[in-house]
């Protein structure tokens, strides 16, 4: 095993988010933009500090990174960008806290981009959809044979096992959309403001028993940009960094749930 401790030698020096909505009609090198400004800005950094990229979502949704560099004329000494769903973005921050601590990188930008206003055909469940329509080869190709078109339907799977493993049920589940529902309610920047208690959550129509309608998330348009650097560079940045205290491996193969 390899001896390489990175705790509390990396760290997030800025964030920044660009507009969220339902169809913004912006193309996602647009919205990228406006996050990688916004984070630089967070960080008191300029645009050429930044030398270091990686982009967790590319062409059709999101903006290609080879892209968004020549367009805003960034010259990186490393580069990344991986398709895949919503929970492997943070292993691009994993990625970035490796890149610093190896001198590859002074300041990694982890970015994800996403617009679903210009798809012609649907992303994330029903006819059309792009994941369920994989031929075989795909993380999903072999799902829509059991109606498996949608990030929903696979976690509706996953919820009825822990239920049924854990003796858990959807009334207790409930107090996790809740909580994030009153969290967003104080973000001005957030789509679903609307608090809700538990009742109302039960109270949601069925979309895949045993999830409620209260359980889902939107699906928008928008971007997210994280700075990451060295610890010892980001003590001497615009914030008070954010140390990288731990990570954790993502685990796939044929039993792991691999919808976003």
């Amino acid at each position: 095993m390899a001896n390489f401790d990175l705790k509390d030698r990396a760290a997030i020096a800025g964030v920044g988010n660009s507009d969220f909505g339902r169809r913004l009609m912006r193309s996602p090198i647009d919205l990228a933009s406006d996050a990688i400004a916004i984070a630089l800005d967070d960080a008191g950094l300029a645009r050429a500090d930044l030398d270091g990229m990686i982009v967790s979502f590319g062409s059709p949704i999101g903006a290609d990174g080879d892209t968004l560099a020549q367009l805003l004329g960034l010259k990186l000494r490393t580069y990344n960008q991986t398709w895949a769903h919503g929970r492997f973005t943070a292993s691009c921050i994993q990625w970035a806290a490796m890149i610093v601590n190896a001198d590859l990188a002074n300041a990694v930008a982890c970015l994800a981009a996403v617009s679903f206003s210009g798809l012609r055909r649907p992303m994330m469940g029903g006819s059309g959809d792009r994941e369920g329509a994989r031929e075989a080869g795909g993380g999903h190709g072999e799902d829509p044979v059991y109606g498996m078109t949608s990030p929903g339907a696979g976690a509706a799977l996953v919820a009825r096992r822990y239920f049924e493993r854990y003796g858990c049920s959807s009334r207790e589940l409930a107090a996790v959309p809740v909580a994030f529902r009153k969290h967003a309610s104080m973000n001005p920047g957030a789509i679903m403001r609307e608090v809700f208690d538990i009742d109302d959550h039960q109270q949601s129509r069925f979309v895949c028993e045993p999830l409620h309608l209260l359980d889902y998330c939107l699906i928008n348009d928008g971007a997210s940009c994280v700075i990451v650097t060295t610890a010892e560079r980001a003590r001497n940045c615009k914030k008070p960094p954010v140390y990288i205290s731990g990570m954790q491996g993502l685990p796939g193969g044929h039993d792991e749930f691999i919808w976003a």
